[in-house]
């Protein structure tokens, strides 16, 4: 049984937003500073930081999550799309001529 995101207690819950983040590439240390760095639209152009502080932890749960599975469709649509793959192939092989592989 799935529990709801405003059931977890809030320290487990920014626990699971730093892994988040990690996971998909952000800098370990730099976690601290996406709390405090950018505004974001879904949270009313405040910062998570601003949002968490105000007791909006499944707003910036959610804020996060949909970034990322923004990013995810995103890449999904590329790897299907055959000119953007035209591309990639024809810089790879630019690239390895240029550094004679």
């Amino acid at each position: 049984m799935a529990v709801a995101h405003e059931e977890i207690e809030p320290g487990r819950l920014v626990s699971a937003i730093h892994d988040l983040l990690i996971r998909y590439g952000y800098p370990p240390d730099r976690v601290t500073d996406w709390w405090t760095e950018a505004t974001w639209s879904a949270l009313g152009g405040r910062t998570p930081r601003q949002a968490w502080d105000n007791h909006e932890y499944e707003k910036v749960w959610k804020t996060i999550s949909d970034a990322y599975a923004a990013t995810a469709k995103a890449g999904e649509r590329l790897a299907r799309d055959q000119r953007h793959q035209a591309i990639l192939d024809a810089r790879i092989a630019e690239l390895k001529h240029r550094n004679g592989l």
